[in-house]
């Protein structure tokens, strides 16, 4: 594994056409998910595609900076972390993350913080001072096994799961985000995470699709789609149709209805 330090000139990215910013810690993430569409950045820095997941740049005066830029900005809502996981096994030294935090939660900024890692329970002191943040925990699959297959560096669903318990227990807004949707093997567990999401009390859970199949992120994922059989690499096939996501949606109305658990769709 390569760490790379390197300063930066803003750590505050305005996006959504101005309405929120995101902040990365890093760039780059050990947890090699196959399926992450961030994948793309190796380009940016001519770094080959199945180099993802052995690199990782420290971004060492991400606080110094985000103190200027919270004075400048003034207040806004914040999204952690969009191209990395901000609790990858490099924070446990560099503590990036850690420190941002603090810095947010004296600030008039809220804060949504999506994370594969059980490791956020950290910094749960932090989170619940804040006066508004929600924490979501990316999910694929109630499947250890099958998660390991696809996140083989991140931590284990049920790893989450009982680090998002930790987090509601001190009043933190925590909840799943089934992200991504992969054809097959999430589509055969929708229902059964809709209704372990709402039996364990999470305050939300939302969904997104797999992105950018016929792209970068298509070779590496069908790769493991082989080794499971047509049928698997069939349905994969299906997710570009025109018609799939409309169809899922309706899919994911039908199980949600009548349920407590507030339903995000993010597709």
């Amino acid at each position: 594994m390569e760490i790379i330090l390197r300063k930066s000139n803003s750590i505050l990215n305005p996006s959504g056409g101005g309405s929120f910013f995101t902040l990365n810690p890093y760039r780059g993430c050990f947890h090699s998910c196959r399926y992450c569409y961030s994948v793309y950045i190796s380009r940016w820095h001519k770094r080959k595609l199945d180099e993802w997941g052995k690199w990782v740049e420290v971004k060492s005066n991400a606080p110094e900076v985000l103190k200027r830029e919270v004075k400048k900005y003034g207040k806004g809502h914040i999204f952690i972390s969009t191209v990395c996981d901000a609790y990858q096994p490099v924070e446990e030294h560099y503590q990036i993350t850690r420190k941002c935090l603090e810095i947010l939660a004296e600030s008039d900024f809220s804060l949504f913080l999506l994370t594969k890692s059980q490791k956020v329970v950290r910094d749960k002191d932090i989170l619940a001072n804040f006066k508004n943040v929600k924490v979501g925990f990316s999910i694929t699959t109630l499947n250890d096994e099958i998660a390991r297959i696809f996140e083989p560096f991140a931590s284990l669903p049920s790893h989450r799961i009982q680090a998002g318990l930790e987090l509601k227990a001190k009043g933190i807004e925590t909840g799943i985000l089934i992200n991504p949707i992969l054809p097959y093997f999430t589509e055969m567990e929708l229902e059964k995470l809709v209704e372990e999401a709402e039996r364990l009390g999470f305050d939300f859970i939302g969904f997104d699709t797999l992105h950018y199949i016929d792209s970068f992120v298509g070779g590496r994922v069908r790769e493991i789609y082989a080794k499971f059989g047509n049928e698997a690499l069939n349905r994969l096939e299906y997710a570009k149709a025109p018609g799939y996501e409309s169809e899922l949606r309706d899919t994911l109305k039908q199980i949600s209805a009548g349920r407590k658990i507030r339903v995000e769709f993010n597709f």
